[in-house]
């Protein structure tokens, strides 16, 4: 094993240079780098040369810190093993709906993958005003296709149970379970928030019957075992294609990922499209296209739950060979695996929810907010969004599931509560 060298650009680019494969990728002429992104975790750098007018290679490294929080909260480098092991796995079964690796190092914990360069973070894309379009549902199918082929759906119980020992990604884990659903919620140091919704965060540190639910919530991230995960899907972690062209997601920074319930990473997705449709009420711009956006956020969460569903019925009734519902149980019943379908769905959608409001007050009340409140400048209009916020989190953790005829309808009520947020600014 090679000793870890945490890359500058100097040592980066020489590094590069001198890696064939790499070389072969960037092209011809004297290298240079920048670092680019807001990662909490890593660095990334991404390459040009003196011939070159766009880069065509991102290099991810990992350190031995949380970044966020400075080296005094050391972290396993081993994060990178998880991070390029997944994004492996997403090549081989979404190889539209991720960079392409070209090389990795685990001893170095880096990897090499394609630059996105017609691409752009979705988050930022969103906060600007650019339309979503097919964003939404390729999240979507991009989930399910990492459900279907991580789960016993697809693979024998042997098979997944191997998986979920490859997939135990304990330290990050152990960061999610602290920062969602632990720390927020009661005095601990690295919390931040604005202090216009004091009161608010009070509230929720006092209130026994959502911090039951938040409890529940924590409770089904730590015990079910249901599928791999993206991990940290938030708009974020999508890339899409620039205004003006075909839509096209990417997803991207899978180092939280592991095997846990799905609707973490649908509810997360969720939650991120709440914030950004209720964030527009204190943005700066013409109200009537800021109407728009909003309803466009808001049909983003039945559009990506509709996108997972679709391909989930699509890919599991071409292929059930997974244990989890064999052909041969079912002995010709198609009605009777079509309503165990539908009933596995609702229960996923059931835990949306709950998940999805975890992550909205952490974004609140903890130690990472995210860019559509921090565009807000002004700290009493951002504080009416926050108290919204919490008001949508609260109702998705405590309020009673409405019953569901079909899949297609089940987070409907997730999208009413924020429809009614944006009619009634005021109100919470």
């Amino acid at each position: 094993m090679s000793e870890f060298q945490a890359f500058d650009i100097e040592s980066v680019c020489a590094h590069v240079g001198a890696d064939p494969s790499l070389r072969a990728i960037i092209g011809p002429g004297e290298i240079t780098a920048k670092e680019i992104g807001d990662g909490n975790l890593n660095q990334a750098f991404v390459f040009l040369t003196d011939r070159s007018d766009r880069p065509a290679l991102i290099l991810k490294q990992a350190l031995p810190y949380l970044r966020v929080a400075g080296e005094g909260w050391p972290l396993t480098r081993d994060r990178m093993r998880f991070e390029t092991e997944s994004l492996l796995f997403h090549n081989r079964i979404a190889p539209d709906s991720v960079p392409k690796v070209f090389a990795y190092d685990l001893d170095n914990s880096w990897v090499a993958m394609e630059f996105l360069a017609d691409h752009e973070v979705l988050r930022g894309s969103l906060i600007r005003g650019t339309p979503l379009r097919d964003a939404a549902r390729e999240i979507g199918e991009f989930s399910a296709r990492l459900t279907y082929h991580s789960s016993e759906m697809s693979l024998s119980a042997p098979e997944k149970r191997a998986m979920v020992s490859n997939y135990t990604n304990p330290e990050l884990c152990n960061l999610q379970e602290q920062f969602v659903f632990t720390n927020p919620f009661f005095r601990s140091e690295e919390n931040k928030w604005n202090p216009a919704i004091d009161a608010n965060v009070a509230t929720v540190r006092s209130d026994a019957a959502l911090k039951r639910a938040i409890a529940m919530a924590k409770a089904d991230y730590m015990s079910n075992t249901q599928a791999l995960l993206h991990g940290d899907l938030h708009t974020g972690s999508v890339m899409v294609t620039k205004a003006g062209t075909a839509s096209e997601a990417s997803m991207i920074d899978p180092e939280f990922a592991f095997y846990g319930p799905v609707a973490y990473d649908l509810g997360t997705l969720m939650a991120n499209f709440a914030i950004g449709a209720l964030a527009q009420t204190a943005l700066d711009g013409d109200p009537q296209m800021r109407l728009l956006r909003q309803a466009e956020l808001v049909r983003a969460i039945p559009q990506a739950w509709n996108g997972f569903t679709a391909e989930i019925e699509r890919l599991w009734t071409l292929d059930a060979s997974g244990d989890l519902a064999v052909r041969d149980y079912w002995g010709g019943d198609d009605a009777g695996f079509a309503a165990f379908r539908s009933d596995y769905l609702l229960s996923i959608a059931a835990a949306c929810g709950p998940q999805g409001g975890c992550e909205i007050l952490r974004r609140c009340m903890g130690i990472v907010s995210v860019g559509d409140l921090e565009a807000i400048t002004d700290a009493e209009r951002r504080g009416t969004v926050e108290r919204q916020l919490i008001a949508v989190a609260r109702s998705w953790l405590l309020d009673p599931i409405p019953d569901a005829a079909a899949p297609d309808r089940a987070v409907d009520h997730l999208s009413a509560r924020i429809e009614t947020a944006i009619a009634s600014p005021g109100s919470n």
